[in-house]
């Protein structure tokens, strides 16, 4: 169009240019899109503020969940803190606890504290040695197993060597018409015996019957109540138990008041010719009845209680021998209560003793083996209206030459006998040790000579019967269903414990008495002696006295001049070294005849055995040592096979081929050996094998492996093992410690070191001293015993390698205990209680099946001689659910 081109204008209206029109438009759109994008701006910008709005508040809440996450660790961390305080707080009150129930004879309630203490899944094990000591003590059966699982089982008894467990209830079909009477090996189980006794109608009563077995298990007594009971009328049978047959069968009086012999040759059985009345007790029980059970047609002994006004109470006790009979006769007045012990010869029934203990009422009697003491368990009498619980005593008396028989000592115990009729006692075959029961208590294991206490056996419930294993190193037991149960109810299983006396209760002079191998001859010594202090000497018994193995003396040996220290038997016998502070002599044992004798010179001393000489172990040579030389010499003229000079000491290889010894090196200046020599010799040959040198200074004696191919020598930083048959170096080990003695495995391929001050370099920074387990084949650490952070006075491997038992020197109160572990992965397995004499030091040792630890005090005047024994066989954690 052109550009003057002019719209046709409508009528009425000037005509109008078109760009005007255009423009008009143009501003028009303009105008909106101005205002669209004004809008969209603010638009916008509301927008951002509401995003910046909601970002401040996202961050805002993100501070505060974050503030609230701090503050919820933090009440988190403080809970869990408290929850562990409040463990460690419950921790120690339940070992306090544990104290109380152990001494109140709550064995259940002493192991429910210890379960309790049990850690859970993820929590801290608060456990630590007074855990495991307890754990120990409540767990202290080495074995449980069932004789007999049915609950009709009534009553069991021991025979008096623990080789057979005798046991009757009723039928196992709850049949009450019969007695069911067993007995069973203890060692395999196995059915030895088995007899069902009619009863006939008789009453019954959960306590109407008694069992008993002879020493060996081969005599069975069983008596049970056969009528009425105002008669007290019993049936008494005797079993011949390997062959299965009766061998006697009369009618007695009361089965709680009859007898076995040790044999089982004898029975004596109580009756009473006059009423018996309740009320009126000394109304009865006048007759005591002593068969032969090879002939019951008639008694062998019938014996008339002659104490006028008494009663026999009780069941009456055979000698060891069978030769004498002891009964109890009692008598009541005014509320108390007077016992006389009467012992009768079983032959012919003449009184023997008739001895009266006013004052006491005794409720149990028991010959000891020697046939020259009597045990018995009485309480003293309160006196009439009294409301006390009397105490209760063990008395052991001794046959004087007059026929009477003296207290040798009075013992409380804790057993409450009072309505108990069952007391039982069971001695070790040598007398020195009794084992008391009642059924309701722990069994108490006591010291026959002394009265001491040595221990309580506890099972979880009362113990019936016990008797001990023929060596004495073990007790068998029986127990009830339940602690409050009779006496007579029992649970069905046998527990065997270790009967040796724990921590110390073992008291005998360990250093003062020597046996030759073969037992035939002893040496005793006395090792007391003090300072003179005018003249500065030691003065003292020197004398050496020689017995035979029934104590008659044969050698008086007075060739020292002050006490002997230690003294070694050759392994053949004929010849004994002993060693004093000033000389080392070797002699016959049998004729006191000195065959080599040396003097200490300058200062030389002959301490413990470590200077002087040694025999091989084959007993064939003998090295004498003196300050100047050292001679090899055959053990039976004494000539010599060759000399190897001044050495620190010499050993012999297990074998007696060959013979190792260490030669101190030339001094420095600060007058110290700066080195030394290794030499291997052949003995029989007489030659020198292998020389080594020592750089190491000083050594501690050479040790050998049990197979005796390889030994060690120790010094200050190294460990070095030796071939035994060349003498070539195989191995060091350089361990980042003052070095000591070298403890061997017994198959010879782990070692362990003690260091001379106990300590090691490197520690995890509590003051523990880990101890390194090597391996002898290549040098490496196998693991490393952490725990101990005090010297270390002893180590010694179990006879299976698989454990190591540490010992720890008493400076504090915590870390001084004994201590197994597991030798392959060093987890320690238990902690033991400090035995008594540890602070003079002293040594460790298995027992040969491994299950028994014992510590053994130093060879020192300063040692009261007190062996500490413990059960060593470590009881495995329960696995987790």
């Amino acid at each position: 169009m052109p550009a003057d081109a002019r719209l046709p204008a409508a009528e009425g209206v000037p005509p109008q240019p078109v760009a005007v029109g255009v423009g008009f438009a143009f501003a028009a759109v303009l105008l909106a899109a101005t205002g669209l994008s004004i809008a969209f701006g603010l638009s916008a910008q509301r927008a951002g503020r509401e995003a910046d709005e909601r970002r401040e508040d996202a961050d805002h809440s993100a501070q505060l969940a974050r503030d609230a996450g701090q503050a919820a660790g933090r009440e988190r961390d403080a809970a869990r803190a408290a929850h562990a305080d409040l463990r460690r707080s419950l921790y120690a009150s339940s070992m306090s606890l544990a104290q109380a129930a152990w001494d109140n004879d709550n064995l259940p309630r002493l192991i429910e504290l210890l379960e309790e203490q049990r850690p859970k899944t993820g929590e801290e094990d608060l456990r630590n040695f007074e855990w495991r000591y307890w754990d120990r003590l409540a767990h202290a059966a080495r074995r449980t197993w069932t004789f007999h699982a049915h609950v009709g089982t009534v009553g069991a008894a021991l025979s008096g060597d623990a080789s057979r467990v005798g046991y009757w209830g009723y039928e196992d079909n709850g049949d009450q018409k019969a007695f069911r009477v067993r007995v069973k090996d203890t060692a395999t189980g196995r059915e030895l015996f088995d007899v069902s006794i009619p009863r006939n109608g008789a009453p019954g009563f959960v306590q109407d019957g008694r069992l008993a077995l002879s020493r060996d298990g081969r005599r069975l007594l069983f008596s049970y109540r056969s009528r009425e009971v105002a008669s007290h009328a019993c049936q008494v049978l005797v079993y011949d138990v390997d062959g299965g047959r009766m061998l006697f069968n009369r009618e007695g009086i009361f089965e709680q008041k009859t007898a076995l012999s040790s044999d089982g040759s004898l029975v004596a059985v109580l009756s009473h010719p006059k009423k018996f009345s309740f009320q009126n007790p000394n109304s009865g029980w006048d007759k005591l009845n002593v068969w032969d059970v090879s002939n019951p047609d008639r008694p062998a002994v019938v014996i008339e209680n002659d104490a006028a006004g008494s009663e026999l109470a009780n069941a009456p006790s055979f000698s060891a021998n069978g030769t004498r009979i002891a009964a109890i006769a009692r008598t009541s007045r005014a509320g108390v209560v007077s016992s006389t012990i009467r012992v009768w010869n079983a032959t012919t029934g003449q009184s023997e003793v008739n001895n009266p203990m006013v004052g006491e009422e005794v409720v149990g009697i028991a010959f000891t083996p020697d046939t020259q003491r009597l045990a018995t368990v009485g309480m003293k009498s309160p006196g009439s209206g009294s409301k006390d619980t009397p105490p209760t005593y063990l008395t052991i008396w001794r046959l004087t030459a007059d026929g009477r028989f003296t207290a040798q000592h009075s013992t409380p115990i804790s057993h409450v006998v009072s309505s108990v009729p069952a007391i039982r006692f069971a001695f070790t075959a040598d007398g020195r040790r009794l084992a008391l029961t009642n059924g309701f208590q722990p069994a108490l294991v006591l010291d026959v000579e002394n009265g001491v206490n040595l221990r309580a056996v506890k099972s979880t419930t009362g113990i019936v019967a016990a008797a001990f294993t023929a060596d004495g190193a073990r007790l068998l037991t029986t127990r009830n269903v339940t602690g409050n149960q009779p006496a007579s109810v029992v649970d069905g299983t046998i527990q065997e414990w270790d009967a040796a006396p724990p921590a110390a209760a073992r008291r005998r002079d360990l250093w003062s008495l020597v046996w030759n191998p073969a037992r035939t001859r002893q040496a005793s010594f006395d090792q007391a002696r003090s300072v003179d202090f005018e003249t500065g000497q030691l003065v003292g018994n020197s004398t050496v006295y020689v017995k035979d193995a029934a104590g008659k003396e044969v050698v008086a040996f007075r060739k020292h001049t002050v006490p002997v220290r230690d003294l070694t038997f050759s392994p053949d016998g004929r010849w004994a070294f002993s060693v004093s502070d000033e000389e080392a002599i070797l002699w016959r044992p049998e004729t006191g005849e000195v065959g080599w004798k040396c003097k200490a010179t300058g200062s030389t001393r002959f301490v413990n055995g470590q200077e002087g000489g040694e025999f091989s172990p084959d007993g064939r040579w003998i090295a004498l040592r003196n300050a100047d030389d050292t001679r090899v010499v055959t053990a039976g003229d004494l000539k010599e096979k060759f000399r190897t000079g001044p050495v620190v000491h010499a050993r012999f290889s297990p074998d007696g081929r060959r013979a190792v010894t260490f030669h101190r090196g030339p001094l420095g200046a600060d007058d110290k050996a700066i080195a030394g020599e290794v030499k291997v010799w052949d003995v029989e040959a007489g030659k020198l094998v292998e020389t080594t040198p020592w750089p190491e200074g000083v050594a501690w004696p050479t040790v050998f492996t049990a197979d005796g191919r390889s030994f060690a020598v120790a010094g200050r930083t190294a460990i070095v093992l030796f071939d035994t048959a060349t003498g070539v170096k195989r191995v060091a080990l350089r361990p980042e410690a003052d070095l000591g003695r070298v403890v061997f495995s017994p198959d010879g391929t782990r070692l362990v070191m003690v260091r001379r001050d106990g300590f090691t370099r490197f520690g995890d920074g509590t003051g523990a001293a880990p101890i390194a387990v090597w391996d002898t084949a290549t040098g490496v650490p196998v693991c490393h015993l952490k725990g101990h952070a005090s010297p270390i006075r002893d180590m010694v491997f179990s006879p299976d390698g698989r454990r190591i038992a540490t010992l720890g020197s008493p400076r504090t109160t915590r870390f001084g205990e004994p201590r197994v572990w597991d030798a392959a992965t060093g987890r320690e397995l238990l902690t033991l209680p400090e035995p008594v004499g540890a602070a003079t030091g002293g040594r460790l040792a298995f027992s040969p099946d491994g299950a028994r630890l014992e510590f053994h005090p130093s060879k020192s005047f300063a040692s009261d001689g007190s062996v500490t024994i413990w059960d060593a066989t470590p009881r495995p954690e329960p696995k987790a659910p």
